[in-house]
């Protein structure tokens, strides 16, 4: 049964939250890298027809995490680029210990993915991979925004790079901090109008539009300048929805995924993702 592609990231979010559950039942812990591979094989299970999904994986999982790219394209061959880190939630103490990654000699991870995206004419975000028990549902009050949704949904949760400088700086990193500011991964998709817009722009006016007004913070020691995260960006759909894709995004959806050399890649990306609608997704 092939769904439509809200529908899709709707279930595939909901995986990843049950998998969380039973590994924490079980007292095990789950990784990054595997629930991302599960993660793209599920929403290529249930995509629908006209959306194709093709993923190229550089190297093994690491502490820290490598970057994660994202390339929306449509009929138009117009693209948007999302450069991601992805991290999961440590079930054992329901925090995020790696969400604040510091290397040795260099800028936090957090400012370095802010960089390297918009030096290449993409947007930042960060893609939690989360659950949290049944006796802990007083997270959804704190959740932002007007709209709250069912607490299987944040399976797979954006937060913007604003929000995690802003977090690193009160030195936050436990899930009731972070989760006021967290959207589930299917909103990237699920409007109203989807289906008469391509992907490049679904995409870029769904996630531009999550955060609609700045200081919607609920701590006073963050201030304005802070808190202006993706709806900056929202006049500047020309800039980030381009005409071309880097040659490495090419070669993904064109050969075979083996022979991508890994020389083309930016030493910080380890993962590339191609979301390619081929036709009206109606």
């Amino acid at each position: 049964m092939r769904y439509t592609l809200c529908t899709a990231a709707l279930k595939s979010s909901r995986w990843i939250w049950n998998s969380l559950r039973d590994a924490r039942t079980l007292d095990m812990q789950l990784g990054e890298e595997s629930i991302t591979d599960f993660f793209l094989m599920n929403l290529r299970r249930w995509a629908p027809h006209p959306l194709k999904i093709k993923t190229f994986t550089k190297r093994e999982e690491a502490t820290s995490g490598g970057d994660w790219e994202w390339w929306f394209t449509g009929p138009s061959a117009q693209w948007l680029g999302i450069r991601v880190q992805a991290k999961v939630i440590k079930l054992s103490t329901n925090h995020f210990e790696h969400l604040h990654y510091n290397p040795k000699g260099g800028p936090s991870q957090c400012k370095r993915l802010e960089q390297d995206a918009f030096n290449n004419r993409m947007l930042p975000a960060y893609c939690l991979y989360t659950n949290w028990l049944s006796a802990d549902n007083k997270m959804l009050a704190r959740l932002s925004g007007r709209r709250v949704f069912r607490r299987t949904e944040y399976g797979a949760a954006l937060v913007s790079v604003d929000h995690v400088a802003a977090l690193q700086k009160l030195g936050h990193h436990k899930l009731e901090q972070i989760v006021p500011y967290m959207k589930p991964f299917r909103e990237l998709f699920c409007t109203a109008k989807y289906t008469e817009q391509e992907l490049p722009q679904l995409v870029f006016r769904n996630i531009t539009g999550m955060y609609p007004l700045a200081g919607s913070f609920d701590d006073r020691r963050w201030t304005e300048s802070e808190t202006v995260h993706w709806f900056q960006y929202a006049n500047r759909e020309q800039f980030f929805v381009r005409a071309d894709a880097p040659v490495y995004v090419y070669r993904l959806l064109q050969s075979d995924i083996g022979t991508l050399e890994l020389n083309e890649l930016d030493q910080n990306i380890d993962r590339i993702t191609v979301f390619q609608q081929t036709a009206s997704l109606a």
